[in-house]
């Protein structure tokens, strides 16, 4: 019996000592996808210019006006792009590639974000966010950026269904779908894929 005992006892000090994890190695966390829907309207900037350009922010997957980032700098590190309409190039911007100055001059932190075309045909992702949009993952999202193309600081006449993937200048990557683009092009909405 004693013999039975010691016998167990070893193969549990031996299982345990097995089990024994490296301490200098600390697992990256896995990042969850957060998703929503955001409208951006373009304003008359001539009528009210403090207003005239909405700006998307990736930490709370909002809209801001103008006056109420200029007076917040921890929000200015958080916008990822705004919607111009005031020129022939309409489309979404990154802070630091915007065509005109409406006070983001004056920001402590502007960030670059950079969006790439997916990999893969509108309509596939569409059907793909619809039908398993569990596989809208931390592994998809950097795959897309990973393997898409181009790489610019702004996405230009983008026709409704349009996808891009992003990443701005602190890493944060996304992906937005264009799904709903009003006909005078003063109000875009995104359906939204951002990893926190």
């Amino acid at each position: 019996m004693k013999t039975k005992f010691t016998a167990i006892l070893a193969l549990i000090i031996l299982a345990l000592g097995s089990c024994k994890k490296d301490k200098g190695v600390v697992p990256e966390p896995v990042k969850t996808v957060k998703t929503g829907t955001v409208t951006l309207k373009n304003h008359n900037t001539e009528k009210d210019p403090e207003k005239a350009v909405v700006w998307f922010s990736i930490s709370d997957q909002s809209v801001h006006a103008m006056e109420e980032i200029s007076s917040k700098a921890a929000l200015q590190k958080n916008i990822a792009f705004g919607y111009n309409l005031n020129d022939i190039n309409w489309g979404l911007y990154s802070p630091t590639a915007y065509p005109h100055q409406y006070g983001q001059e004056s920001w402590a932190h502007k960030s670059t974000t950079i969006f790439k075309d997916l990999p893969m045909t509108f309509d596939v992702f569409a059907k793909q966010a619809q039908s398993d949009p569990e596989s809208i993952n931390e592994a998809f999202i950097n795959k897309m950026f990973a393997d898409g193309s181009g790489a610019e600081a702004s996405v230009k006449d983008f026709p409704e269904g349009a996808a891009y993937v992003f990443e701005t200048a602190d890493g944060v990557k996304g992906i937005f779908r264009v799904t709903s683009l009003a006909q005078n092009l003063t109000t875009v909405e995104l359906k939204v894929w951002v990893l926190q």
